[in-house]
């Protein structure tokens, strides 16, 4: 059977503003058997949902994986050891897995629950810097574009209202700190209260191999000296840079394969 049709012009006509105006035109008289069924139907070309779906997953594909942070071990990060004894409560230039300078060490707090009635940050013991500071070499190298982010407690006794320490993060070369990665700067917290703080960076290229470590300082001014500043409760953690998972390289062609094969498959059905 032959259908009748009737071939429109379409032909613009100056629009008002903001607006759009076609004023259609009657041409001629055809038959269906003369255009293809995609002048006739719009829905030739529409692609099915399977199709839209599996596009939608390719693209969702590109997107990177979040970098999820990973856990850098630190020795004695709660200052545990050594186990204090009650009497006289505190250790002189000995942390377990820490070295130092000056006059530092592991205090109990059950043997002077009067500095921090309300309890600290982790375990039954922290460490104090009368002057200098601890240090730690995670023996971690430095990845660039990993992101290290240093977390501790520091605490100011009520007897030394003047206290005040920094958290750092420095290159480390035979075991010792050698640059200033990351600080905190000096700070300070309430009295008898341990607070948190937070220093990170991300390494470059030219920090990359680098060992990485910990330091720990008394910030009070010197000639001050013995002003005891406290600290507790010590993590680090590393990020690396966000990069899309190995799953996604292997299925994005698979996925754009599959999506552009379904809008085909989808068309050449309809026009059947």
């Amino acid at each position: 059977m032959v259908h009748a049709l009737v071939f429109f012009t379409a032909s613009r006509t100056t629009p008002a503003a903001g607006n759009r105006a076609f004023r259609i035109l009657p041409s001629q008289t055809a038959s269906r058997k003369d255009y293809p069924d995609a002048l006739l139907s719009t829905s030739a070309h529409r692609p099915s949902r399977l199709a839209l779906r599996l596009a939608a997953l390719a693209l969702a594909a590109l997107t990177p994986s979040a970098a999820r942070s990973q856990s850098i071990p630190v020795q004695n990060f709660s200052f545990e050891s050594p186990t204090v004894p009650a009497n006289p409560g505190f250790t002189i230039d000995v942390i377990t897995g820490w070295s130092g300078s000056d006059y530092f060490g592991v205090q109990s707090l059950a043997a002077y629950p009067s500095l921090y009635p309300t309890g600290i940050p982790d375990g039954a013991q922290y460490a104090y810097v009368n002057s200098g500071f601890i240090y730690q070499d995670s023996a971690t190298s430095l990845v660039a574009g990993t992101t290290y982010t240093l977390t501790a407690y520091v605490g100011r006794r009520p007897d030394d209202p003047g206290a005040a320490g920094s958290i750092s993060l420095e290159s480390f070369t035979g075991g010792l700190p050698v640059a200033v990665l990351a600080t905190s700067g000096s700070v300070t917290s309430p009295l008898s209260t341990f607070t948190k703080f937070t220093t990170t960076f991300t390494a470059n290229s030219a920090q990359a191999g680098q060992d990485l470590g910990i330091v720990l300082t008394n910030t009070v001014v010197p000639g001050q000296s013995y002003v005891q500043v406290d600290f507790d409760a010590v993590s680090l953690t590393q990020t690396p840079p966000a990069v899309p998972e190995a799953s996604t390289t292997v299925s994005l062609g698979l996925l754009l394969a599959l999506g552009l094969g379904g809008m085909v498959v989808a068309g050449r059905r309809r026009k059947a």
